[in-house]
């Protein structure tokens, strides 16, 4: 990457200054003063962050530096008391806006210009890309160890070093554990020998398992006679059941035949013996039938009787009320007269009767 254009606007004693550059070596040249150096200046404000108020022109409010890359990438940064914003302009016009990041530019802006300072370790960083004029000569200045880490940086021998030291370290944690293991191997002999005595009890353990495997196969030809043994009692014990059985069964067959004569007669016994017991359920039975109709027949001409009464009860009930209807007839003839009084005519009561 090369720069094509720098454009610098109110910075030092740049109003609007337009630079073009070409590929290759560039030489500025000027008499004092004429601000050769706020040119770089501007390049290690715009690719190192580096910052100063005296960079905006006396009289002015804000600076603008701008440049151009050989993948014609425009990038414009602006700076003041109150901005700050960078913008990128890509061929296609597209721009890419930044602002409010503080001094140093976004990891965007940087990947675009493509200068990063130059890490030796950890803790240093070196711009090696831009030096100004008033800057001390590259590394005179510099410690023997940092000179060294700057040649082997640039020739890439700080891998091997990096390397180097990476084995030094394997080397030394190597030396540590195998002293470890040393020192671990010589407390496991001392706690190894603390059990030499299972050797013997394991000998001793082999002698009462060969005793328990004959013990075991003593066992197994023990059971096996027993089962023997019972099976035998088994049969035997079948033998004196079914002979028992057997002189039981006779027995009872004796008995049987003894008895079958009085079996005989206890059988007619008990037959004329149950037709006396049905002739007595019957006759009993009969004779609740006959108690039933009786009470039966009670019960209805105790019923008839007492229709009877409740019809004569309605009759008496009927009559009273003819009775009631007919004094009250009356009551309503006597008042009658009594409203008429006599016949105008004969002077006689109305009627020719008095009615009581």
């Amino acid at each position: 990457m090369h720069l094509k254009r720098i454009s610098l606007t109110n910075f030092q004693s740049h109003v609007n200054t337009t630079t073009n550059l070409v590929n290759g070596f560039v030489c500025i040249a000027g008499r004092s003063r004429s601000g050769k150096s706020s040119i770089l200046r501007a390049l290690n404000f715009m690719f190192n962050d580096v910052w100063s108020d005296s960079f905006i022109r006396t009289g002015a409010k804000t600076t603008t530096v701008e440049i151009q890359l050989d993948n014609d990438i425009v990038i414009t940064r602006t700076k003041g008391a109150d901005t700050n914003t960078i913008n990128i302009t890509y061929p296609d016009k597209t721009i890419k806006f930044f602002e409010k990041f503080g001094i140093q530019a976004p990891v965007e802006v940087k990947q675009v210009l493509g200068i990063f300072p130059l890490k030796l370790d950890s803790d240093y960083l070196e711009d090696i890309n831009i030096h100004m004029q008033d800057d001390p000569h590259f590394l005179l200045s510099e410690s023997s160890s940092t000179k060294t880490k700057f040649i082997n940086r640039m020739t890439n021998l700080h891998i091997l070093d990096a390397t180097n030291r990476a084995l030094s370290k394997d080397t030394n944690e190597s030396k540590q554990q195998l002293q470890e293991s040393l020192n671990n191997k010589e407390s496991l002999v001392k706690k190894i020998s603390e059990y030499d005595y299972v050797q013997k009890k394991k000998e001793r353990l082999q002698i009462l398992l060969e005793k328990q495997e004959s013990l075991f196969n003593d066992l197994t030809s023990y059971q096996r006679q027993l089962e023997i043994v019972l099976t035998l009692a088994q049969k035997k014990a079948w033998l004196i059941k079914t002979k028992k059985i057997h002189d039981r069964r006779a027995n009872i067959i004796t008995k049987l035949t003894g008895l079958k004569g009085l079996y005989t007669g206890y059988k007619n016994y008990t037959k004329q013996e149950n037709l006396i017991n049905k002739k007595n359920f019957y006759l009993a039975k009969s004779e609740k039938i006959k108690n039933l109709i009786t009470m039966y027949k009670s019960i209805a001409q105790e019923s008839d009787n007492l229709n009877k009464v409740n019809h004569l009860i309605q009759l008496q009930l009927l009559i009273d009320d003819k009775r009631a209807v007919v004094a009250n007839t009356k009551i309503e003839i006597k008042d009658l007269v009594e409203q008429l009084g006599v016949c105008p005519t004969c002077n006689r009561p109305f009627g020719g009767t008095h009615v009581d």
